[in-house]
């Protein structure tokens, strides 16, 4: 995990629940995780499991029906969740800027692509306004043509043309930092590669640095340097990117990557997630146990951490140190039985 002294943005001991069913139920437990400046962090984990949550809070958004119980979200030297709605949206946009998951939801349907980001660069954008400042941002966002997209409603342009629009719009005021939320998904292998090439292009020009939250383990390994894995609310691993896909130490990230389809090798036997995740029905202890095929009595009840706690790599698993082990004697044992 980045240093705290050297982030740029630094989560400490966030945990924020959800009200649900008449009583408040945690949604994200205890998560700490930083971003250097000009990095770009991935974050993985199945649906449900709080990575957008996490996403949200680093703009001290918070989601309806949420409360953050705990934790600090300090970016550029002020506690995120201290500031007040008026100071946060001289953060917003200007500072932070925000990718959504689905850019059709997001984008005015009423307004023209041009309009939209003229009104980021009104409320942001200081001296950077005008015609030539829209026509700069949409060619460097690769749309083409900028002087007639500007004039185009949302619905006269692809899916990936429109989530070009939304990154000119985060883009408008340079910020320091890019949240994106899922931002691929959706959109054709094709398309979301060009989206992932802008991306990394937009960091390597301007130093951008970027949490960028998926489920897609193809996609964070194209575009990011390090990836923290989520699972039920918690960080259970993280590591630079190339370390995590050649060697997961949690079996929770093993189960992400087995699951990933493959054409050059046979499926991993014994290797993919089974069952799902319940929410109501986790431990006091590993909250993975009840899916995980290398639990032991004491994964039930004894909570688990990141260690070591400031490595580059750390998994939360008492067992990651066998794991490469008991894993081979698992896949033996069900191509024996199988």
């Amino acid at each position: 995990m980045s240093g705290l002294a050297q982030a740029l943005i630094a989560v400490n001991g966030l945990t924020v629940e959800y009200w649900s069913g008449g009583r408040w139920l945690e949604a994200v437990s205890e998560v700490s995780l930083a971003v250097a400046p000009g990095e770009i962090l991935g974050l993985a984990g199945e649906s449900g499991c709080g990575k957008s949550t996490v996403a949200y809070s680093l703009l001290a958004e918070r989601r309806p029906g949420s409360r953050i119980v705990l934790g600090s979200v300090f970016f550029e030297g002020h506690d995120l969740l201290q500031l007040s709605e008026a100071a946060l949206c001289g953060v917003r946009g200007a500072r932070i800027g925000f990718v959504p998951q689905n850019p059709a939801a997001s984008l005015t349907p009423s307004m023209t692509c041009g309009q939209q980001v003229r009104e980021v660069l009104d409320c942001h954008g200081g001296s950077r306004r005008g015609r030539a400042a829209i026509h700069e941002l949409m060619a460097l966002v690769g749309l083409p043509d900028p002087a007639t997209t500007e004039r185009k409603y949302p619905h006269q342009l692809s899916g990936g043309q429109q989530q070009r629009v939304v990154i000119a719009m985060a883009l408008a005021c340079r910020p320091a930092l890019l949240v994106l939320d899922e931002p691929t998904t959706g959109l054709d292998v094709t398309t979301q590669w060009r989206i992932l090439s802008l991306l990394g292009d937009v960091r390597d020009r301007f130093g951008t640095a970027m949490l960028y939250v998926s489920h897609d383990l193809g996609a964070l390994a194209q575009i990011c340097d390090r990836i923290a894995v989520m699972y039920a609310g918690r960080i259970v691993e993280s590591a630079p990117a190339a370390a995590l896909f050649a060697e997961p130490r949690h079996p929770y990230s093993r189960g992400l990557l087995a699951s990933v389809p493959r054409i050059d090798l046979p499926p991993e036997l014994g290797g993919c997630l089974r069952g799902m995740l319940r929410r109501d029905e986790l431990p006091d202890g590993c909250r993975f146990a009840p899916r995980c095929d290398f639990a032991e009595p004491s994964c039930w009840t004894t909570a688990q951490r990141l260690e070591p706690p400031d490595a580059t790599h750390a998994a939360a698993c008492q067992r990651q140190r066998a794991l490469p082990l008991l894993a081979g004697k698992h896949a033996r044992r069900s191509r024996h039985f199988g």
